[in-house]
């Protein structure tokens, strides 16, 4: 890792999860968020203390709801969750659908709202500055209620009784082995923490973000190829003309992205000829005079419906 980039819990750029999740940049969260994480924790602290009724914490889930637990069992109750939903299948998820599901967990507990210990929210940290990957099952979530299964092969391996990816084979390595290896030692949940890591989105929401981030790349190469393309076939640069976008109230469609700057001097430059053997036609076929309509007019979205 070359740098470390302060989590907050609140300002996670598409920029900063690519460099954790791609390219290995670490964390750290920040002494706010922690501070705010720390208060969190000791409102359920007051509230365990009190015998106050609290989802999922002092009583049970769904439809045993209305079940009270006892205050001695209410960390039991955090195990027993975990261990109910780690039901997944299946080979596992990609290294980085992994990594940006533990950092988008993360970063949402960093926001001081889920009751949990800042030594939990320092060790996903820990996890994602050592490499280290969870083994967690392609298949089991259906994402009625967030990612209930996978969060709870995470959780699982947090607590050392699930796995990780080893780091020689990729197979999967019992949890406390790898633990063991790195000098961690597994962490007992305590009320609350069960919920908090189980009750979100973040593999959802991680592979979305992959994918916004893949289409992007795809569409970066897809403008500098139809740049090249336009300059070979020596298309008429009259359809590069700002005032066609302009005319459609989008002017974005006669604008080349900055990335393909390079690529446009000579074909921007080239006057238009009149039709003949040898010269620019006047009309450039399909191809050429299109592709800069669809391609740039893509990274902008219209500022009017009228634009159609």
């Amino acid at each position: 890792m070359t740098e470390t980039l302060p989590l907050d819990g609140r300002s996670l750029t598409l920029e900063q999860f690519l460099a954790v999740v791609r390219e290995g940049c670490g964390v750290s969260p920040t002494p706010d968020a922690l501070h705010a994480v720390g208060a969190s924790r000791r409102a359920v602290e007051r509230a365990v203390a009190a015998g106050r009724a609290v989802y999922g914490v002092t009583t049970g889930f769904g439809a045993l709801s209305d079940r009270t637990i006892p205050v001695e069992r209410s960390r039991e109750l955090q195990l027993a969750l975990v261990r109910s939903h780690a039901s997944g299948t299946g080979p596992a998820l990609a290294r980085d659908v992994v990594r940006g599901l533990l950092l988008l967990r993360l970063n949402s507990l960093l926001r001081g709202l889920s009751g949990v210990r800042p030594a939990l929210v320092e060790r996903l940290a820990e996890l994602l500055n050592r490499g280290l990957i969870p083994w967690i099952p392609e298949q089991g979530s259906v994402g009625a209620s967030g990612d209930l299964a996978p969060l709870a092969h995470l959780a699982l391996a947090v607590i050392g009784e699930g796995a990780f990816v080893s780091p020689r084979a990729g197979a999967p390595e019992p949890a406390r082995t790898t633990l063991a290896r790195e000098g961690l030692a597994p962490i007992e949940l305590v009320e609350k923490e069960g919920v908090a890591l189980l009750n979100g989105t973040a593999l959802m929401t991680s592979y979305l973000t992959l994918g916004v981030a893949d289409a992007r790349s795809l569409l970066a190469a897809a403008q500098i190829a139809a740049a090249v393309a336009f300059d070979a076939l020596e298309g008429n640069p009259e359809s590069l003309d700002d005032r066609l976008g302009e005319a459609r109230n989008s002017p974005a469609h006669g604008r080349p992205p900055a990335r393909c700057a390079d690529c446009w001097p000579t074909a921007r430059s080239r006057p238009p000829a009149p039709s003949g053997r040898g010269r620019t036609p006047t009309r450039s076929g399909a191809f050429p005079r299109c592709s800069p309509r669809r391609g740039w007019a893509s990274t902008s979205p219209s500022r009017s419906p009228s634009a159609s």
